[in-house]
């Protein structure tokens, strides 16, 4: 079994910092628990995850294996399989703008004026999407065709609503955090 401790540490990082944005800004998120939101992002990115196992037609212990160590749960090849069903029913009817990265979205706007935010979380967010999408390829030792026109998809839709939806200034700090 591989080793996923990087990725593990760097989603587990990526949910200290959502939740430490969410607790210092306050106002605006009272309807949503930091529990929710940290639960809201792991399913999301499960399901993405999953989504990508599935695409080539085998899930492969590996990639179990991959989705356990990181999100820290207990899956059935059934359990995986259902996740990846949902994520592929709502991106056929064009909906794959996960509500977490839309949030993020929303949080990066907010703190657009701030000079002691000099990053974009809807950028942290969308890398982590793409590390994501490495670790499964390196899960499954690479990615079949499907699983790229997934995961490309994905990122252009996510790129798309960033572009659409994101201040300017943050634009300029997810494109200073590209270089």
């Amino acid at each position: 079994m591989a080793n996923y401790a990087e990725i593990k540490k760097e989603f587990n990082e990526l949910l200290e910092l959502v939740s430490g944005m969410v607790k210092s800004l306050g106002s605006g998120f009272e309807e949503m628990t930091q529990e929710e939101i940290e639960k809201g992002f792991r399913a999301e990115f499960m399901t993405y995850s999953a989504a990508i196992a599935m695409c080539d037609g085998d899930l492969d212990a590996n990639e179990v294996d991959m989705l356990e160590d990181v999100f820290d749960i207990r899956a059935t090849y059934s359990d995986i399989r259902q996740l990846a069903e949902a994520y592929l029913d709502k991106a056929s009817e064009g909906d794959t703008v996960p509500v977490m990265f839309k949030l993020a979205v929303t949080i990066d706007n907010m703190v657009a004026d701030n000079p002691n935010v000099p990053f974009s979380l809807c950028y942290k967010v969308f890398s982590m999407y793409k590390d994501i999408a490495a670790a499964m390829g390196a899960a499954d030792d690479a990615l079949a065709r499907n699983e790229l026109l997934v995961i490309a998809q994905f990122t252009l839709n996510l790129r798309q609503f960033a572009d659409d939806n994101l201040d300017a200034r943050i634009m300029r700090k997810w494109e200073d955090d590209d270089e």
